[in-house]
């Protein structure tokens, strides 16, 4: 079932989640160690689900020092989606606990290659990690999945300098959908 519940991501033309599914003790993996970048998903039989990609585009000597919100926007919808599509397939419309988090990313700029970036986040994010957090009912997210998507994203800009969300987000979460 969960590999059933899986689409391509819009913009890389990859399947969510990657790889081939492989059980593993108490749940399932889907391996997809794909150009040597990390990518995984595991479902656990208690409910948890975890994703973990790389920066693909850091691969490109153009933009390693980058982190390209309309891609970040992108995985963390499927995150969003993916969540919701498989607890509600199963019956659960509770509370889960939704936490996105950017790894070894201090001193990389928040924008888009061909994007004007915005005068503070040339400096380059402070922290190495940022992580933003949303608690809400499976029922909510499938309703308001794409607000709940805007806020993290507005929360991640914010620990780059960026005041506000580029507006490639925007125009990507307005032809979204959960």
């Amino acid at each position: 079932m969960a590999y059933e519940l899986r689409w391509t991501l819009e913009l890389h033309a990859h399947l969510f989640p990657l790889g081939s599914v492989l059980p593993v003790r108490e749940g399932i993996f889907f391996d997809g160690n794909y150009y040597s970048a990390l990518r995984y998903t595991e479902i656990q039989q208690q409910g948890l689900s975890y994703h973990q990609y790389g920066f693909w585009w850091h691969k490109d000597s153009e933009l390693h020092n980058l982190v390209l919100p309309t891609s970040i926007t992108e995985l963390m919808l499927s995150a969003i989606r993916y969540g919701t599509r498989l607890y509600s397939t199963l019956g659960y419309w509770g509370l889960v606990d939704f936490e996105f988090s950017l790894l070894g990313v201090k001193g990389l700029q928040f924008h888009e290659p061909t994007g004007f970036p915005e005068l503070l986040s040339t400096l380059g994010a402070v922290d190495n990690e940022i992580t933003v957090r949303e608690s809400a009912s499976v029922s909510e997210l499938v309703a308001n999945g794409i607000e709940v998507a805007r806020r993290m994203m507005t929360d991640i800009a914010w620990a780059f300098g960026v005041e506000s969300c580029p507006s490639s987000v925007d125009n990507f979460l307005a032809k979204a959908k959960i």
